[in-house]
This record gives C-alpha cells, structure tokens and sequence, in this order.
C-alpha cells in the first residue's frame, strides 16, 4: 500500500530534525576521550603528525595535539587540559571545501548556537573584532572567510590552505584578554 505524501514528508522532516540534533552536538569543548571516539574510527591516528611539528594549532606545556584521518578528512586537534580548545579540518589532497562541506562542519561545532559571517569591514569598526583578525593573521595568514558563534567561537578558513580551522570561546577570551594587557603595558609613564 502507498504511504500518502504528508506521511513522507512527516518522515523527512523527521530524519532532518534528527540529524541536524546529532550535527548540533559541539566538537569544541569535548574531551580527549570523546573526540578518539568521535574521529578514530578506523584506529588510524597520526600522533604526532608532521604537520603539529611545523605549525601547531597551539603551543604551551599543557597542550596536546592529535591529528586522526577520519572518512576521507584529516582532522587536527589541539587539546589544553584535556578539553578540544581549536580544531583544523582538511582533505588529505587539499582539495577544495564545498559549501555543503563547510556548512556540516559549522553545524556540527555549532552546540546549540549560531554563526555568522563576518565581513572583513566589520574589524574597522569593532576591536574585539580586529583583535581576533589581527590573532588570525599572526597564526596563519589573512583568513579568505571568517565566522563568530554567538558564544565567542570563531572559525575561518586561511588564505593559502584549504581547511577550516575552529577557536572556542575560551582561546577568544584568552586572546582578547592578552590584547587588553598589551594595552595597558603600552601606556605611556607618568611624568
């Protein structure tokens, strides 16, 4: 018998809700254990990968990284205290992110909340803003696209690598909060 139509799109809206919930569940902010499981599929983890040695996502004592091939992406993480602080996804053969591709990855490290696009304009008129592109730059190069979530996150992808690379609050914090310091230490003295 033929299941009527509303039914069908019942089901599809169904299966869509479901799996934009599993999408929604952050990446930033899990723990060492549940990105292993998240990612090491295949039990095929590069540690330490060549790449963590040239240009780490993070640098300090209590960082650790890992990089895992995971369903045709390599995905890098960096880990401070046992929490997933930055994330870099990329294709083994640096091919091109799709759109589709970029918009599941925002997704899935959305953990309830939002993205938005932001313009590179959009630095000349707010500083926390500027800040983290001046941040971008220093680590990377000039990002092609950024993103902020509406919690601090950012993401963006670089200029010359084909990847996308994920901050989570904390390390935005953390950056911001380093930019006020230089602040006050580049006051002038008082004469």
């Amino acid at each position: 018998m033929k299941q009527p139509p509303s039914c069908l799109r019942f089901l599809s809206i169904f299966a869509g809700v479901v799996l934009i919930a599993h999408l929604g569940y952050g990446r930033l902010g899990e723990n060492e254990t549940q990105c292993d499981v998240r990612y090491n599929h295949s039990g095929d983890i590069i540690q330490p990968s060549g790449l963590d040695a040239i240009s780490p996502l993070l640098t300090g004592s209590n960082v650790v990284m890992r990089t895992y091939n995971c369903e045709g992406w390599i995905v890098r993480l960096a880990f401070t205290n046992g929490i997933a602080r930055c994330i870099q996804y990329a294709k083994p053969d640096s091919s091109a992110i799709t759109e589709k591709e970029l918009a599941a990855m925002l997704n899935a490290n959305a953990a309830g909340r939002t993205w938005r696009g932001v313009p590179h304009s959009e630095g000349k008129t707010n500083a926390s803003i500027r800040i983290i592109q001046q941040h971008i730059r220093s680590s990377d190069v000039f990002p092609r696209r950024f993103w902020l979530r509406s919690d601090g996150a950012i993401a963006y992808k670089p200029l010359v690598l084909e990847a996308l690379r994920l901050e989570d609050p904390t390390m935005v914090r953390e950056i911001l909060k380093k930019a006020d310091m230089t602040k006050v230490e580049a006051k002038p003295p008082r004469f």
